[in-house]
């Protein structure tokens, strides 16, 4: 797909929905989001758990530019109860990878609560492939309310609790974005989600992230966040290779829980757009802290209770 020529930090009025394979308008809603986010800013103990296992997840992932390995740690990296990792390669039949833009498309399976013994924190999240993109997520934590939160890796940290949050939505509020989606047979609610990095100017290296939530009302794409950096990527570090995942924080086992997970998990880049086969990922899975599989589609669509 060619690249359109942007202003620093355009406001993008269509986005690509890959269910349909075709543009749909965007309504711009991050005022009433950011009001929402200020009144629902997370505890330090949630922001210290989160930059905690990002400290785990970049330390324990191969970043040699081979086309997928983990660094001693190949079926059960600390800290994931499973989930889905990309395989990075510039041969589009064997992995992903992006030059000037790339999206994560998914639906996040959007329980009210986590339910089950475990008072543990849980992060149901995904990089967008971009080491300066967005991780849209879920925070669960018994028994409080379910937290849609976006942690931006572009956003200069707090400089006090070195936080990137920078949207912050409980459940109650999740309105028009919380839709039904059908996963063998079963109806679940969910919030899909775009996270996209674009590049906005090769001469000078802009680029800007972009979040949306479709909403199942309108029909439309939803921006709930919007920012412009500058990134000039070095190949050893340009990309994060977790994709959804379920990232768990403590060692208490979570047993059974209402049914969370992910479904139609797509990569959309400058370079391929695909559901996340077995080509080009891999499904990871870490029985000690039983988020069992109940049920799992390729790659791309996984629940578990």
């Amino acid at each position: 797909m060619a690249e359109r020529k942007k202003d620093l930090n355009m406001i993008p009025t269509t986005l690509y929905e890959p269910r349909s394979g075709k543009d749909v308008a965007v309504r711009d809603i991050r005022n009433n989001i950011a009001e929402i986010s200020e009144q629902n800013k997370p505890p330090i103990d949630t922001i210290n758990a989160f930059l905690d296992t990002r400290r785990r997840l970049v330390q324990t992932v191969d970043v040699s530019r081979k086309p997928f390995s983990f660094s001693g740690l190949t079926l059960n990296p600390t800290g994931v109860g499973c989930g889905t990792y990309y395989r990075i390669s510039n041969n589009p039949q064997k992995g992903v990878d992006f030059d000037f833009m790339t999206t994560i498309y998914w639906n996040a399976i959007g329980q009210s609560t986590l339910g089950g013994p475990s008072t543990d924190l849980l992060f149901l999240t995904s990089s967008n492939l971009a080491s300066a993109g967005t991780e849209s997520l879920i925070e669960y934590q018994n028994p409080n309310e379910a937290v849609f939160r976006v942690w931006d890796w572009s956003y200069p940290p707090d400089p006090q609790t070195k936080s990137r949050f920078v949207v912050n939505v409980p459940h109650a509020q999740w309105g028009d974005h919380l839709i039904t989606v059908t996963i063998d047979g079963n109806q679940y609610p969910s919030v899909y989600i775009a996270n996209r990095t674009l590049r906005t100017d090769p001469i000078t290296n802009k680029w800007q992230n972009d979040v949306c939530l479709y909403n199942g009302a309108t029909q439309t794409w939803d921006l709930v966040w919007n920012y412009p950096f500058t990134w000039t990527a070095p190949a050893a570090t340009k990309h994060y290779e977790w994709g959804p995942i379920l990232e768990v924080k403590g060692q208490t086992p979570y047993g059974t829980t209402n049914k969370i997970g992910y479904m139609g998990a797509q990569i959309v880049t400058d370079r391929i757009n695909t559901l996340l086969d077995t080509k080009r990922s891999i499904f990871i899975y870490n029985s000690d802290y039983q988020l069992d599989p109940y049920y799992r589609q390729d790659n791309y669509t996984t629940l578990v209770d």
